[in-house]
Formats: C-alpha cells, sequence, structure tokens
C-alpha cells in the first residue's frame, strides 16, 4: 500500500462517518476547533486528524479556548519589551572617545564607563581590550603589608572587606606575594599544625576540632606545604 494511500484511509478504530464526511468535518473545522477536538467528534486518533487536515490543506487550532469544560480565554503571548540600547551603541569610537575611555577606565568598573560614554558594557570591555588598558589596582605598601601579615589568618574575603578592596585585587596581591590562596582563614595555630604534622594525623584531628571536612584539609594542607618549601 502507498504512503498516500495509507494517510487517506482511516486506521482500523473505524468511524460512523464516511470518508467524504470526515474530510468535511475537517474543512469545516478550519480555524476552528483544534485536532483533538476533531477527534472527538468524528471518532478517530488525534495523530490521524492531523495527517488528514495536512493532506487537505486544512489549518487547524493549536490551543483551545475550552479545556476540562473550564472556560479559559487565550491570550496572545506579551511582547518583548524593547531593549534600550545606549546612545552611542554602535557608534565609531573617536580618538577623543578613546582620551576619556582611557582616564575613565583607570578607577572605575566598566558599567560606570558605560554609562559615562553611552557604550554598553560589553563594547567597552572589547575596547579595553583592544586599546591594551589595565586597571590600576595596586596596593600601597600599608595594604601590602596588611595582606602579608593578615591573609592567612583573616582568609581573602574578609581580608578585601577591611581594606575596602576587591577580593580578586587581594587574591592578585597572594599570588604575587607568593602566599597561598587557601580560600578560607586559618589561624596562626593552626599553620603550625599543618606545617608540622602529617595529612593523615590532620584530617582526623582538624575535622574533631574544627570541623573541616577531608577535602579541605587536604588542600590548605597541599597549599601551605608548598608556600612554605618556596619561602
Amino acid at each position: 500500500m502507498s504512503r498516500t494511500a495509507r494517510t487517506q484511509a482511516p486506521p482500523s478504530k473505524g468511524s460512523p462517518l464516511s470518508t467524504a464526511k470526515i474530510d468535511a468535518v475537517i474543512v469545516e473545522s478550519s480555524e476552528r476547533r483544534t485536532a483533538a477536538e476533531v477527534a472527538e467528534l468524528i471518532d478517530m486518533p488525534a495523530h490521524w486528524v492531523r495527517r488528514q487536515a495536512a493532506r487537505l490543506g486544512v489549518v487547524l487550532l493549536r490551543a483551545s479556548p475550552t479545556r476540562q469544560g473550564h472556560s479559559e480565554s487565550v491570550e496572545p503571548p506579551k511582547p518583548r519589551r524593547p531593549r534600550r540600547l545606549p546612545p552611542n551603541h554602535r557608534r565609531a569610537w573617536e580618538p577623543e572617545d578613546d582620551e576619556q575611555f582611557a582616564a575613565l577606565y583607570v578607577s572605575n568598573s566598566a558599567k560606570a564607563c558605560g554609562e559615562e560614554l553611552g557604550r554598553t558594557k560589553r563594547a567597552v570591555n572589547t575596547r579595553a581590550k583592544k586599546l591594551g588598558l589595565i586597571k590600576l589596582t595596586a596596593l600601597d605598601a600599608r595594604e601590602r603589608k596588611f595582606v602579608s601579615k593578615h591573609l592567612l589568618r583573616l582568609g581573602a574575603e574578609e581580608t578585601a572587606r577591611r581594606l575596602g578592596r576587591h577580593v580578586r585585587t587581594i587574591r592578585r596581591e597572594a599570588v604575587r606575594q607568593g602566599l597561598p590562596s587557601v580560600g578560607w582563614p586559618v589561624d596562626a595555630k593552626t599553620q603550625r599544625l599543618l606545617l608540622t604534622l602529617s595529612v593523615d594525623d590532620l584530617i582526623p584531628l582538624l575535622t574533631a576540632k574544627l570541623g573541616w571536612t577531608a577535602y579541605r584539609t587536604r588542600v590548605t594542607h597541599a597549599r601551605l606545604r608548598a608556600w612554605d618549601a618556596a619561602r
């Protein structure tokens, strides 16, 4: 049997209506009923109704305004809110724009630069990369000394909070000074234990006293030992 014949012939379930009447019901239901509603009318499967409607060139509704006896209004999809683009979006960068941007970028975030210049944040970051601009986030002597003395005891986040700096700035300074970036505070007593005992002895000890996990103990032990060996 050909594919066309299989599509036109009703399935074995059968219907009290003839094929001509079934086609007439489908055509009459164009843009008025869904395939499920037509299937109930002619006592045929919905998937067969869809195929027959496609063969006849009939467009059936996708969603029914009434479902399970409850009247539900089919609301059209809400229109997307138009994206607000800055005034200088897609405008070419002029030399004076680059000069103003270079002066702003040193001490301002990309978002703040974009708002000042009327550019998107993405455009600002792309332009900074093209111009080779680097933020001046270097710490002064007092801040570097504070990081060197208190980073391990306080942790990067607390150190950044006390100095009023971003945590990434503190972590970069820790790398520059060769300090171990363990990710969490380690007091002086715990540092001495980590540098003197083996990791197998430390895991049950620090788990019982400080509630550390085995992973945290192993990572801290490895980084502190590597830092101590490199000094």
